[in-house]
């Protein structure tokens, strides 16, 4: 269960859970990122595009496209391993994306939450709830060997106790 392990985080500012809840098959999974890797939030037309090292701020048109584009330039282009993760996002698309769809009467006053908020993680843990097997997912960085993201999947193992552990009951 990944739920002690995501508690025990409580000081990393941007760890994310998906805690499939219910006996439904649908709800198998729980999906955990604890270092994102890149940001993207979309506010009245102005995108932020956050890394580890840089933030870049574009103006634009349409934040769906925008989010997608940069959701495409951050996937894995090469397969080293025999299970391939090209990458994923977790965060949310606001009700009010919409209006870059349709146009919607003015209602509401503005309210400052983004558009669109997603994190990218190249690191997830993923727990299968149906066999109790725990599932790393990362996304391996462009040339890196196979030597070196063997060892880079062996880290995400070894780090899983490490993190299961530091859980206070």
């Amino acid at each position: 269960d990944p739920w002690p392990v995501f508690v025990a985080q409580k000081d990393s500012q941007h760890a994310a859970l998906l805690y499939s809840g219910g006996n439904s098959p649908r709800a198998r999974y729980h999906v955990m990122g604890l270092k994102p890797a890149g940001w993207f939030i979309s506010q009245r037309g102005q995108v932020e595009i956050r890394s580890a090292d840089q933030t870049q701020k574009i103006k634009v048109v349409d934040p769906i496209k925008a989010a997608f584009d940069w959701f495409e330039q951050q996937r894995a282009k090469s397969e080293i391993l025999p299970v391939f993760f090209p990458g994923g996002c977790i965060g949310y698309f606001s009700y009010d994306v919409c209006r870059h769809v349709e146009q919607l009467p003015e209602f509401a006053k503005y309210h400052p939450v983004p558009e669109v908020y997603l994190i990218q993680f190249d690191e997830l843990w993923i727990y299968d709830r149906q066999t109790d097997e725990l599932i790393f997912a990362w996304q391996p960085q462009s040339g890196l060997s196979f030597q070196k993201a063997s060892e880079q999947y062996q880290r995400m193992i070894d780090q899983w106790p490490k993190l299961r552990d530091s859980y206070q009951y």
